[in-house]
This record gives C-alpha cells, structure tokens and sequence, in this order.
C-alpha cells in the first residue's frame, strides 16, 4: 500500500466512523456535510474532465419529486423536512462517492477504510468483554450469600450506539476480508487477515444480535454458492468434488463459514436468546406497527411519522416509543404505505437479478470482490426482517458505500458519460437544492449552539432566562411543537417560584400565555397524550373547570395506561 492509500484510507474511516455526530444535527451537521460534499466535488472537477454515472442515478429525481409532494400530505412536523433534508444530503454523498470510483485502486482506498474501522471496533470491543469478564469474576469472587450473576455480557456498540448496528456493519466488511484471504499468496498475508477475521468474529459473537445472526448465515449461503458456481459448474457439485484443488477450496471454505456460523449459534443458545424472549419485544412492535399500516395502507401516516402512530396505538407511557418498526418492510409500509412496500421491492428484485447473474459468471480462480457486496448485500437484507438500524447515521453511511460498489460492479445498467461542464450543472443544482431545504430546517429546528445554551439553562433551573429564550425559538420555530410545550413550561415555572407581593397579579397573564403556547403546540401535535393534560392542568388553573375535565376525559381515552 503506498503512502498515498495509506492516508486517504485512514480519512475516510475518520469519516466514516464519527459522521454520526454532524448527521445528527439538523443544522450545523447538515451544512458540515454538505460542504465536505462540494469539497470533494470540487476536487473531482480539477483533476478529471470526464466523469461516469450509473443509469439507475434516474432513480433519484423521482425519489425527491415522490417525497416532495408527499410532505405536504404528512404530519407538520418537523422530521418531515429533516428526513427529506438528510436524504439529499446523503444523495450528494452517494453521487460523489459512486463518480470517485474510477479504478480499482480507488475501490481498494474504500474496502480498506471499512476494514480498518471493522477491525478497530472489534478490537476495542475485545477489551470490553475481557475488562468485563475480569470485572466479573473479581465480583464472583466475592460473593458469599448472594446467587451468582448470569456469566453473559452483549456488546454496548460502540460507535454505532448499540450491539445491533455494530453486527450488522461486521457483516459489510467480514465477506471482503474473507476475499482477500483465499486471494492471498503469501503465508504473512494469509495469517494477518485470518486474525482480522477471528477478531471480527469475537466481536460478532458477543453482538447477541439474532438479526446479524440470520445475515451471516445468508451471505454463507452465498459464497458456498459462489464456490459451486465459479467455474461455470452450475449446480455440478460432483464435478467440484471429482476436481482435487476445487475440492479441497471447497470445504475450506465451508469449514470456516461453519466455524463461524455454530460459534454464533452457541453464543445464542447460551444467552438464552431463543428462549421465550419473542425476538425482543418484535411481536408486539410489529403487531402496532402492522395496525399502523392498516390505518392508511394505501400512502402511509407520513414521512417521519412512525413513532406518532406507533405510540399511540400501542398507548406507551410518556417517554418510551419504539424508534423503528423493527422491520424494512414494515417500516416502509407504515411512513410511505404500499407504494414504499412496492417501491422497495422492486429495487431488491433488480438486486437479486444481477446478483444471480453475477454468481453464475465463470471467474479466474480467484475470488472477485463483487461476491463479497452480494453477500454483504444479502446480509443487510436478512438483517432488515427484524431490525431496522437507518436510524443509525454511521450504518446508514457504511451502506451506502456497499451500495456504490453494488451499483459500480453487480448491477449494470450502464452508464452515462458526462464532461465537466455536464457534471458540475448536474451536481451544482442539487447542492441548490439543498440550501433551499437547509433554509427550511432552519426555520424549525433551533441550533445546537442554542440547544447547549437553554439545556444549561434548565439544569441551573434559570427559568426566566430559559422562558425568554425558548419562548422566542417557540414563536421563530412556527412548526415546532416541542418549543412550544417547553416554552409553556417554562412560564409556568417562573411564576411557581416569583415571591413577590405582585406574584398573583402577574398569575394570570402568565396562565394566559402558557395556556396560548400549550394549546398552539397541541394544535401542531394533537398526538401527544400528555401534553393534552397538561393542558388540562392549565385550564384548571385557570378556572375553566369544564374545559379542563373535557381535555383530561379525552387525554386519558387516548392512552388510558399514561400516568
């Protein structure tokens, strides 16, 4: 590897690793990424005249016309402009990235930015079984009277948040190291990636991650498939079996799958996780999620609106949502309906096309990389049955880039060759785009500057301060509800802690304010149980005795289990 490699490789896993902080702010975060996108456009415009980009590109535009007019039929809130927002800001990335992949040099510079980063994870990850384990017993140890602790441990995820996410992007990178050890020649190669691999697995291991699970055994049906038909023997086996070298490839290769496959069935049997657990709660998320869809099945409850719906099917306590459906397909059909489900579909019908072609091409003896994105590809779709983790920005991302060099290398449906002039129109016009909605987001999410500042502002109970600047958010934020809940707060609190011999004339200015904020943001967001009695409350105060008791009436038979 030269120096060059080297350094660019280690940029984008620094990229790739922490991206989730800037994507999860709307605004700073949003502008970050954008420019770093223009920068690298930028960059591809001084060095190249010409640039290449896949037919499927045509996908998009309809993609941004479909959700454009769609948010005008969902929910008013916010995430429904943040959501289309972040997803012309990761088309920008997309674009740039898929253009940046001119030889296989720079194919490489990106597998080892992912490998770099799968192999980091799992390392740290190591740590934290063995600092656990030791902390366990040295605990054990100690115990005289007290049962012993379950000798189990999963994985907090590290950068990914959560064991889930952190399993399935292992299940990117574990088939392209797999690659480059039955490429290798040399013995020291062989070895390093061997152990790259068995770190990996560990770290998979102690996931717990059912979901993961039933990705690594897809993508190992997928390379057994691979060995069977990579010398055009098509479903032959005799003639791998009557060949000594293929022979001999063969069941090296299903060794180690099968190695890997029973070491996570044993984890998962030993961690009780196929014992009455019910997937984890998945029956009763996807029995709401599935009355959620039947609610409007044709177009979906909106952009964004899930955990709206979800909640309020599911009559959850003030706090707790579930954050996803827990399911591709059932996530899709909840925000966008069957037209999502069917649109969805489609795409992984083109998928597994070019995929069962490209498993049927003759090869050179060697193992090509386009196996390892199908099976990585085949991984995430196994996976997306009982999770859904695009929740996750740095996931989201690590797809994404699997998804180029699917688009780049399986799925062919041919190209168009653009010039410079061609190519910057193209991209400049997108990246205007993105400043209207950038505009947009801005006009109802505050900064995180601003966030910083008002959380400070609550944690010292500074509740004048915070009323004069939340209040202001509320009024400059028209669609944001939450700013005018907390902006009612706010005044509230205040007046429960003035002292003075006014403090009760000043009571009901304060009350009438409150009950004006409370009530606009439960007109924006009528969904919220407890912001309706809350309202209540201020009514009561008010003396509107009768409004009050309707509001409460109707807040308890919406969620009668809230406290």
């Amino acid at each position: 590897m030269s120096r060059k490699e080297f350094y660019l490789s280690l940029l984008l896993s620094f990229f790739l690793m922490y991206v989730y902080i800037p994507a999860s702010l709307p605004v700073e975060g949003g502008v970050f990424l954008t420019v770093l996108g223009a920068m690298f456009f930028t960059v591809q415009l001084f060095k190249h005249s010409t640039f290449y980009i896949s037919k499927a590109f045509l996908v998009l535009p309809g993609i941004f016309l479909y959700l454009f007019v769609f948010q005008f039929y969902s929910k008013p809130i916010p995430i429904s402009y943040i959501t289309l927002y972040r997803w012309l800001i990761y088309s920008l990335l997309f674009l740039v990235s898929y253009v940046s992949l001119r030889h296989e040099i720079d194919r490489k510079i990106w597998r080892n930015a992912l490998i770099t980063i799968a192999i980091l994870v799992s390392l740290l990850s190591v740590y934290e079984v063995l600092d656990w384990y030791l902390r366990y017993f040295k605990v054990s140890k100690s115990l005289e009277y007290l049962q012993m602790p379950q000798m189990a441990y999963r994985l907090q995820g590290n950068i990914f948040g959560h064991p889930n996410p952190l399993a399935g992007f292992l299940n990117f990178v574990w088939p392209l190291l797999f690659v480059r050890l039955y490429n290798s020649k040399e013995l020291k190669e062989k070895i390093s990636w061997l152990l790259g691999l068995l770190v990996i697995s560990i770290a998979f291991v102690y996931t717990n991650s059912r979901g993961a699970l039933l990705g690594t055994f897809v993508a190992i049906l997928v390379l057994s498939l691979s060995f069977i038909f990579r010398k055009g023997f098509g479903f032959k086996i005799k003639a791998i079996v009557q060949n000594k070298k293929e022979k001999k490839s063969f069941f090296v290769v299903i060794g180690v799958l099968g190695v890997l496959l029973v070491s996570m069935l044993w984890r998962s049997v030993f961690t009780g996780q196929f014992h009455n657990r019910s997937f984890s709660g998945r029956g009763t998320i996807w029995e709401y999620s599935w009355k959620s869809f039947l609610e409007s099945p044709i177009f979906g409850q909106g952009i964004g609106a899930f955990p709206i719906s979800y909640t309020k099917l599911a009559q959850l306590p003030p706090g707790d949502f579930a954050p996803s459906a827990h399911n591709l397909w059932l996530q899709f059909g909840v925000d966008y309906g069957i037209v999502g489900i069917v649109f969805v579909c489609t795409l992984i019908g083109f998928f597994f096309l070019y995929s069962w072609k490209t498993l049927q091409q003759k090869s050179d003896g060697k193992l090509s990389y386009k196996i390892a994105y199908i099976a990585a590809g085949m991984a995430f779709l196994a996976q997306q049955t009982v999770d859904y983790m695009f929740v996750t920005a740095n996931y989201l991302v690590s797809f994404l880039v699997i998804l180029v060099f699917l688009l780049k290398d399986v799925v062919l449906g041919g190209e168009w060759k653009l010039d410079r002039k061609s190519y910057f129109i193209l991209v400049t016009v997108l990246i205007g785009v993105l400043g209207g909605y950038q505009q947009v987001v801005s006009s109802q999410v505050t900064s995180i500057s601003k966030y910083i500042e008002q959380s400070h502002l609550y944690d010292i109970e500074d509740w004048g301060a915070l009323e004069d600047s939340i209040c202001v958010d509320a009024d400059t934020h028209s669609l944001n509800a939450l700013y005018k809940f907390e902006c009612a707060m706010a005044v509230v609190q205040q007046v429960l802690l003035e002292q003075d011999v006014d403090a009760e004339n000043h009571l009901d200015a304060a009350l009438d304010k409150a009950i004006y904020y409370q009530q606009t943001g439960f007109d924006l967001n009528p969904y919220w149980a407890t912001q309706e009695a809350n309202l209540a409350v201020l009514y009561w105060e008010k003396g509107e005795k009768s409004k009050a008791l309707s509001l409460m009436q109707n807040a308890v038979a919406s969620a009668p289990i809230s406290d």
